[in-house]
C-alpha cells in the first residue's frame, strides 16, 4: 500500500500515465519516507480497502478463472446494496422489495430491487462493472462511451443497465395486460423511476447521469405508459452511501424528484445540486458507515499493534496511568 519517491518515479518513467491518470496513488496511497507513511489522499487510502482485495485476487488467479471472480464480486456488490438499503429504510417512507421476480415467470428478475415510494415505485439496477483506465482517464471521449454502452447501456441481445430497466418498464407499464410482480402489490402506483447504482465512482461523474438518460429516452421514444416514467437516474455505490442518512425519513422518489427539478438534463453529480428535500432535514452523517468505519479502525489498530484513540483515553484513565 506505499511506496517511496523513486518507486513512484520507477512507475511514472515506466507507464507515462496521463496527468489525470491517479491510478499510481490508488494502487499506492501511502507515500513511504525516512521510516513514516503519509496518505496522499484519505479518501483514495479508504477506497483500498475495496479494491485492494480485488485486484490482489485478480492478479493471482488464473486469466480462464478471473470472469468467475468478477461475477462473485459483483454478487458481492448487490449483497451489499441490499444490506445498505435494508438498514436505512423504515417501511413507511420507503418499502424495499430486493430481488423481485414477475409473478407469471418466477424465475426471472424484474430489476435487483424495487423501492416503493407511497404512490411511485424506484426501479433499481445494480452495476459492479470496473472501468478500464484508458476509458476513464485518457482524455478520449470515444474510449469513454465505448465503456459506458458496453458495461452500462447494453443492447437488444446484452441488456444491461439502460436496457434491462427499459425492458423492465415495458412489461411493468404497457397499457395492456402488464405484468404483475410477485408479492409486490403495484395497483397504485402511478409513477415509476428507473435507477442505476454503479460501484465504480464512474456513476458520480459529470455527464454520466445525462449520457445514460440520452439512451434511455432513445429507448423510451414514442411509446405510451399506463404509468408516468421519469428520465433514468444514476448514482455510484459512494453517493448512495451519503444518501443512506436520510432514507429513514425522506421517500428516496421525492429525493430523485428534487434532484431533477434543479437539474433538467441531469448533467451534474448528485451532491453538486442542491436537494430541497435532503436541505430540509439538515447535514446528516451516515451512522450505519461511521460505524463500519470504527470497527475498521478498531481491527487495523489490533493488526498493526496501535492503540487507538479510545484506548489510549481508556488508559489515560487508568489508576496506573503514572507508571
Amino acid at each position: 500500500m506505499s511506496a517511496n519517491a523513486d518507486a513512484l518515479a520507477a512507475v511514472v518513467n515506466e507507464k507515462k500515465p496521463v496527468a489525470n491518470d491517479f491510478t499510481i496513488f490508488r494502487n499506492k496511497p501511502l507515500f513511504a519516507d525516512i521510516g513514516y507513511f503519509f496518505p496522499l489522499d484519505v479518501a483514495i487510502l479508504a477506497e483500498k480497502f475495496d479494491s485492494g482485495p480485488f485486484w490482489r485476487v485478480h492478479e493471482h488467479i488464473a486469466p480462464e478463472d478471473r470472469g468467475r471472480f468478477h461475477s462473485f464480486w459483483g454478487n458481492v456488490f448487490e449483497e451489499y446494496i441490499t444490506w445498505l438499503f435494508r438498514q436505512c429504510v423504515d417501511g413507511k417512507h420507503n418499502q424495499f422489495y430486493p430481488n423481485p421476480k414477475y409473478a407469471a415467470r418466477p424465475t426471472e428478475q424484474v430489476c435487483d430491487g424495487i423501492m416503493l415510494c407511497g404512490r411511485s415505485a424506484v426501479l433499481i439496477e445494480y452495476k459492479s462493472s470496473t472501468f478500464t483506465v484508458a476509458a476513464k482517464y485518457s482524455g478520449n471521449p470515444q474510449e469513454l462511451e465505448k465503456e459506458l454502452r458496453k458495461k452500462l447501456v447494453g443492447t437488444p441481445e446484452s441488456k444491461k443497465g439502460v436496457y434491462q430497466l427499459a425492458d423492465a418498464v415495458e412489461k411493468l407499464c404497457r397499457q395492456e395486460n402488464p405484468d404483475k410482480i410477485e408479492g409486490i402489490d403495484m395497483t397504485q402506483v402511478s409513477t415509476v423511476f428507473p435507477l442505476i447504482i454503479t460501484r465504480d465512482d464512474l456513476g458520480s461523474a459529470l455527464g454520466t447521469n445525462a449520457f445514460l438518460n440520452l439512451h434511455f429516452q432513445e429507448l423510451m421514444k414514442g411509446k405510451r405508459y399506463s404509468r408516468s416514467v421519469t428520465p433514468m437516474f444514476c448514482l455510484s455505490a459512494d453517493d448512495l452511501e451519503k444518501l443512506s442518512a436520510y432514507l429513514p425519513d425522506c421517500a428516496l422518489a421525492d429525493v430523485l424528484s428534487a434532484r431533477y427539478k434543479r437539474d433538467k438534463v441531469l448533467q451534474s453529480s448528485f451532491w453538486l445540486v442542491e436537494n430541497s428535500v435532503l436541505k430540509k432535514k439538515g447535514e446528516r452523517k451516515p451512522t450505519v458507515l461511521v460505524g463500519a468505519s470504527g470497527k475498521l479502525g478498531h481491527m487495523m489498530a489490533g493488526r498493526l499493534g496501535l492503540k487507538d484513540e479510545t484506548q489510549k483515553a481508556e488508559a489515560a484513565e487508568s489508576p496506573n496511568r503514572g507508571e
